[in-house]
């Protein structure tokens, strides 16, 4: 089944970089790289939703959460 591109939901939530040393890594074939996210409990029904994105170039967008919102998250 093919998905259209505007039939993909915008996705939004909370995630952060894991501490490990593998959190980014950098191709040696210069062909990118790849990054791992933790996401919290509390954004998990939302994060599952990128498996729709299999296969599918987006965009990613990292903006930092105030303090308040941090307070917030449930790991």
């Amino acid at each position: 089944m093919q998905i259209n591109m505007t039939d993909l939901p915008e996705l939004n939530f909370v995630a952060s970089l894991p501490n490990i040393q593998s959190a980014i890594n950098v191709s040696g074939g210069g062909d990118g790289m790849r990054v791992k996210i933790d996401i919290p409990e509390s954004a998990i029904g939302e994060a599952v939703k990128m498996a729709l994105y299999r296969g599918t170039a987006f965009v990613v967008t990292i903006k930092p959460l105030e303090e308040k919102e941090k307070q917030a998250i449930r790991y």
